[in-house]
């Protein structure tokens, strides 16, 4: 075990996928509780409201990341199926998904570990393994990533790198230079506005605490912080479904 993150897995979901740990630090006095689970949104497809004008809505296909209307929340995907704790510092998850017609599971592996990241900094990472998406006849999954932590307040405000480069100040709902919410009655984009591009970092700040929670990853995604506790990245989408 690594004496500088000790990390202890506190719950395991087994109907949602959803897992809490544990995480102490004793030389930087931190102890806090994160969960994270895969959840996903259900893709937009016009001729479920054909009746309506198609302008409120827009399908969401390779280009456009558009959930359902009446969904305001991500989904639990995954359901635990079993976990292995393999030293003291390594947990290996699997998970399976039965799709909306029962017809076939859908796996995904996820290893948590925790990992010497630089010189005096230790994180937690997480290597997510989707092996395939369900395929839903005229339907779709927007599988995300989403960390969680307790006690936790970004006051709507998060930070996405610049390719690679600084950060940026996101507000949720807001745009500096036009009034994003002008058009929401009509659009119903105010899940898909809130997503930003993420290249190697996302952030959230508890101006109050002192607080900053952090998720780097290794390779470009969509992200947002959609909660005052929680981080989304975008793992996985499968628009289009196909009898």
């Amino acid at each position: 075990m690594d004496d500088h993150l000790i990390v202890t897995l506190v719950d395991g979901e087994a109907d949602t996928g959803e897992l809490s740990f544990n995480l102490v630090a004793p030389y930087a006095h931190v102890n806090e509780n994160i969960t994270v689970s895969l959840n996903y949104w259900r893709a937009q497809m016009n001729w479920n409201t054909w009746s309506l004008p198609s302008k409120w809505w827009y399908d969401s296909d390779a280009y456009v990341f558009s959930p359902e209307r009446y969904q305001k929340v991500a989904w639990p995907y995954t359901k635990l199926k079993s976990h292995t704790k393999i030293g003291n510092d390594t947990f290996v998850f699997h998970f399976e998904k039965l799709d909306d017609e029962d017809q076939k599971s859908n796996q995904a592996i996820m290893t948590v570990k925790v990992q010497s990241i630089d010189f005096g900094f230790v994180g937690l990472r997480f290597d997510v393994d989707l092996l395939g998406a369900p395929n839903i006849p005229y339907g779709g999954h927007e599988i995300v990533m989403e960390f969680k932590i307790d006690n936790f307040d970004n006051n709507g405000t998060f930070y996405t790198d610049s390719n690679g480069l600084e950060m940026q100040k996101r507000v949720l709902n807001y745009r500096p230079t036009w009034d994003i919410n002008r058009n929401y009655a009509e659009s119903y984009d105010n899940i898909t506005a809130n997503f930003y591009p993420v290249t190697s970092a996302i952030t959230i700040k508890d101006p109050w605490q002192n607080k900053t929670f952090t998720v780097m990853n290794d390779r470009a995604q969509a992200g947002s912080s959609l909660s005052p506790y929680s981080i989304q990245l975008m793992q996985n989408r499968r628009t289009f479904g196909v009898l």
